[in-house]
């Protein structure tokens, strides 16, 4: 059995023509995940970075691993930055995060999306999670990393599960959507 993200861009223009797509494999799953997997599977609490750079103590939650994220917020769920740094298994955030809003260098973040429940194709089983990108900052904008945060511990604490190096850019007044695949097979 194995688990894999993949990581589907889908680009569009400013009246929603789909204008190029493309697609990789997110190898790149970090210690937060790893910790907080441990945390549920044993009701250990676990010592877990937070984002922020604070060290937490994280205990089992309902809440923990949501990735969630309203429109408006660049704090978890798909997450996008400007640093091409090569990933570590110890990244606890990512390396340039672009903020939200319309601002130079800014993009604005859609609400969080999910599949109503998991496919099964042949030996896996998968479910995406996606989120809109729009570049309304007035240049272009290129993305170096895209990274998965999650919630723990009761909404408190924010982790990154998941950073992956993946460059595209998104034109002035063009958007994209981001689709990671959570697909475990046998």
């Amino acid at each position: 059995m194995k688990l894999d993200l993949f990581i589907h861009w889908k680009d569009f223009d400013k009246d929603g023509n789909i204008i190029g797509e493309s697609s990789h494999k997110a190898n790149s799953l970090v210690i937060a995940m790893a910790r907080l997997l441990m945390v549920q599977i044993t009701s250990t609490s676990q010592s877990i970075v937070d984002m922020g750079g604070t060290t937490r103590t994280n205990a089992i939650h309902a809440n923990n691993m949501r990735v969630n994220s309203p429109a408006n917020d660049n704090t978890y769920g798909i997450m996008v930055g400007t640093s091409s740094t090569a990933v570590a298994v110890t990244d606890t955030a990512l390396g340039a995060r672009i903020a939200h809003g319309t601002g130079a260098g800014q993009l604005s973040y859609g609400a969080m999306t999910f599949d109503a429940t998991t496919t099964t194709s042949g030996s896996s089983v998968f479910f995406n999670c996606m989120r809109v990108f729009t570049n309304n900052s007035g240049a272009d904008i290129t993305i170096e990393e895209v990274g998965l945060g999650g919630v723990g511990s009761s909404n408190a604490y924010l982790y990154l599960m998941d950073r992956t190096l993946s460059p595209k850019t998104i034109l002035a007044g063009n958007g994209t959507t981001c689709t990671y695949t959570i697909q475990i097979t046998v």
